[in-house]
Formats: structure tokens, sequence, C-alpha cells
């Protein structure tokens, strides 16, 4: 579906940034993939995070509590940050 939605190499970015915040323990692992380009957003973003997925797409998350485990909120694909 990712492949359809935003191309074949935004869609396979998307499938390994979803394996990648499976994968963490923490936000901090996330830092470490540099690819990735993971970062806290500002102003009216504050409280979302980015990770670029690849061209023009990023991956806009949140990581709210619930029941006392902090989740990963995937709010939106941004497909024209760069324009």
């Amino acid at each position: 579906m990712a492949v359809r939605e935003w191309g074949a190499q935004a869609g396979r970015s998307y499938v390994k940034a979803i394996e990648a915040l499976k994968a963490a323990d923490t936000t901090d692992t996330l830092y470490t993939l540099t690819h990735f380009h993971f970062h806290p957003l500002r102003e009216d973003r504050a409280g979302q995070f980015s990770m670029d997925l690849a061209l023009r797409h990023r991956l806009i998350l949140r990581f709210p509590q619930q029941d006392g485990e902090v989740v990963v909120s995937v709010e939106e694909v941004e497909t024209e940050h760069y324009e």
C-alpha cells in the first residue's frame, strides 16, 4: 500500500521507518538512525517528531502515554514538506 500511495522510494522508506520504530527501545535510538533525520518539531507542531522518508516525504509522529506506557502515534505522512 505504501508504495502505491507515495511511490517506490518513499514507500520502501516508510516500511523501514515503521520497522525501526518497532525495534527501538527509546527515542534516543531513533536519533542514531541518521538516514531518517529523526528530530522534534517546533512551534505549531511542538510535541511532534519527524522522520524523513524520501524526496519530499516525511513521517510525523507523537509519543503519547497510554495506561502508563509510551506508544507511537503516526499522525501523517507529509508529502509536500519541501514545496
